[in-house]
C-alpha cells in the first residue's frame, strides 16, 4: 500500500514539474520576444502629425496633485508632454522597433521596448483632462515565487489583465506628478471585484516599476522632486 502511494505521488510530482517547466518556457518566450516590423508610433510620425497630437494633449486640463501613492513619480521636465510621449511610446502596441541596418534602427533615441511592456490597446486619452487609460496583460507568476512553486505546486492563474489610468497632476509651479492607478482587473479573463487583492497589487507595482525603470522614462524621474510640498 505504501509503495503504491509513493509511486502515485511520484507520478503526480513529475507531472506537476513538467507543467511548471512548460509555463516557464512559455513565459520566457513571451518576455524575450522582440517587437519587429516597420517603425510606428509618435516618434516616427512626420513633424506635422506629431505636433498635431502634442497640440491636442496640450489643450487637456492638468488637475492639482491630491495624494501620495506608491505608483507615481515626480518630474521637473520643462515640458511634461515629453514625459507622456515617452510613456505612451513604451505602452503603445503599434509602436514597434525599426529593424535592419538603417540609421533609424541604430539611433538610441529611437529605442522601443520589448513586448513585455506593451499594452493590449492604444492608450486612450480622456477628452477633458490630461490622463489616459490602458489595459495590459502580464504573467501571473513573479520570478521570486518560482522557488516556492518547487516546494508547493498549486494550479494557479496564468495571467492577470490590469486596467490602469495614468494622470498628470500639478504638484507646484515647476513640478508635475505622473500618477498611475489600478482601476479594474481580471484573472484569466474573469473580472474580479476584490480591490484589496495584495497579489494583484504586487503585480501592478511590478508593472509600474518596470515602466519607470525604462531609460527614456527614468531620465524624467526627478527623485529630488519627491520633496515638493503637497499642502
Amino acid at each position: 500500500m505504501q509503495t503504491d502511494f509513493t509511486q502515485r505521488k511520484s507520478v503526480v510530482d513529475n507531472e506537476a514539474h513538467k507543467n511548471r517547466e512548460a509555463k516557464r518556457a512559455e513565459r520566457a518566450q513571451r518576455t524575450t520576444k522582440k517587437a519587429t516590423g516597420p517603425a510606428r508610433g509618435i516618434k516616427f510620425l512626420d513633424p506635422e502629425q506629431r505636433n498635431q497630437i502634442l497640440e491636442q494633449w496640450s489643450q487637456l486640463e492638468i488637475r492639482d496633485f491630491d495624494m501620495r501613492t506608491q505608483t507615481q513619480f515626480f518630474t521637473k521636465a520643462n515640458n511634461v508632454l515629453d514625459v507622456i510621449e515617452e510613456i505612451v511610446e513604451y505602452l503603445d502596441p503599434e509602436c514597434v522597433a525599426p529593424t535592419g541596418d538603417s540609421e533609424e534602427a541604430k539611433d538610441d533615441k529611437m529605442e522601443v521596448p520589448d513586448t513585455d511592456l506593451k499594452a493590449d490597446n492604444n492608450p486612450d486619452f480622456d477628452g477633458e483632462k490630461l490622463k489616459f487609460s490602458y489595459n495590459i496583460t502580464i504573467p501571473w507568476e513573479l520570478e521570486e515565487e518560482e522557488e516556492e512553486e518547487e516546494k508547493e505546486e498549486a494550479d494557479g492563474p496564468e495571467k492577470v489583465t490590469l486596467k490602469v489610468v495614468a494622470s498628470v497632476l500639478k504638484a507646484d509651479d515647476k513640478t508635475h506628478c505622473i500618477d498611475f492607478r489600478l482601476k479594474e482587473y481580471s484573472i484569466d479573463g474573469a473580472a474580479m471585484s476584490d480591490r484589496d487583492n495584495y497579489q494583484v497589487r504586487d503585480r501592478f507595482l511590478r508593472h509600474f516599476h518596470n515602466l519607470v525603470a525604462k531609460k527614456h522614462v527614468k531620465r524624467f524621474n526627478d527623485a529630488a522632486a519627491d520633496e515638493v510640498s503637497t499642502a
